[in-house]
């Protein structure tokens, strides 16, 4: 865990320029949620994509429970 405030543990991951691609494991999304869920905080993924042209370079993953009530989005049926 990098950081956290009253409602979030978040891990912050930089990615270099050079690379093309960036891969998520279940593991390490597991072990953010383990670290969290010790200090009873949402679990938060910060990507930082070095040197971004178009676009946002910071983004940032959430649990989809966490973004259905924090944006009052619909989660869709399966």
């Amino acid at each position: 865990m990098d950081g956290c405030n009253d409602d979030l543990a978040w891990e912050h991951k930089r990615i270099e320029k050079s690379t093309k691609t960036m891969r998520v494991e279940r593991q390490w999304l597991e072990d953010i949620s383990a670290s969290a869920q010790r200090v009873m905080k949402v679990p938060a993924v910060v990507l930082l994509f070095e040197g971004q042209r178009v676009g946002a370079d910071e983004w940032i993953l959430l649990p989809l429970e966490v973004a259905v009530r924090l944006l009052g989005l619909q989660k869709e049926e399966k």
